[in-house]
């Protein structure tokens, strides 16, 4: 191999390799679960599969045009990883509204993937949508998608995604409205609860409503959990269809 030969490939490997990085560093499942040095193994492996599928012409200079590739291709990939994120704030979300209404909003722990603390109710949740995100195969199919996005969306073609980055607040939106519908119904029943004991605590003012509601709430918001979380594996494997349209919208014209 000629010398220019191997820094063609060296640059183009740089290259690929920030696309995939910066969805690596991103995407919640190998930022919470994997540590630093596996991650740094996981997106070098990754950009050789994808440098097996790419045959693109560029320039091999160095220089500050091929600086801002680098910088404009990892932050692709970080708006690739975004969609994952979002898509998983969707079952954080659920959880912490159905926590907070069981009266367990003091109960915390802390988030590694956002480095906030959050409600052990929003904590089952997610844990639960990113297990069975892994069982249905979704991690492998997003990778997929990731290393085929460099025929869809060549090297130096930043702009493009940067027209199509709209499509990721109208999935913010979508986020809490389906976060709200995975937990309206445990919402609802604990709202009908407190409802029930604000017209018993009016109608006896001698009873102790601290003593005796809030056991009740916490044995009712449990029920109602058990029945609940059953609705988490259809909820992702419906909004993964809805995650992977979003993040086609990034890659088509």
């Amino acid at each position: 191999m000629a010398l220019s030969e191997l820094l063609h490939q060296m640059v183009l490997y740089l290259l690929v390799f920030c696309r995939v990085s910066g969805f690596v560093m991103t995407c919640p499942l190998t930022r919470e679960w994997l540590p630093l040095p596996v991650r740094l193994l996981l997106a070098l492996s990754l950009s050789v599969a994808a440098m097996f599928q790419l045959s693109s012409e560029m320039t091999t200079d160095l220089s500050l045009s091929l600086v801002l590739a680098a910088c404009s291709e990892f932050f692709t990939g970080l708006l690739f990883g975004a969609v994952l994120l979002i898509y998983f704030s969707v079952f954080n979300l659920a959880g912490h509204l159905t926590g907070l209404q069981m009266a367990l909003g003091f109960a915390e722990l802390s988030d590694p993937a956002n480095g906030i603390s959050v409600t052990v109710v929003s904590r089952i949740y997610q844990v639960m949508a990113q297990l069975l995100f892994v069982l249905i195969n979704g991690h492998l199919l997003f990778f997929m998608v990731v290393i085929e996005s460099f025929h869809a969306l060549p090297i130096g073609h930043f702009m493009m995604v940067i027209e199509r980055v709209s499509v990721l607040f109208t999935m913010t939106g979508w986020m809490f409205g389906a976060g709200l519908l995975i937990a309206l119904p445990a919402v609802v029943c604990l709202l009908i609860v407190n409802l029930t004991f604000g017209f018993m605590t009016r109608s006896a003012p001698q009873m102790n409503l601290l003593t005796l509601g809030f056991p009740m709430i916490v044995l009712v918001g449990i029920v109602l959990l058990s029945l609940n979380i059953l609705q988490v594996p259809y909820a992702v494997e419906q909004h993964i269809h809805y995650a992977l349209k979003i993040l086609g919208s990034l890659l088509s014209d």
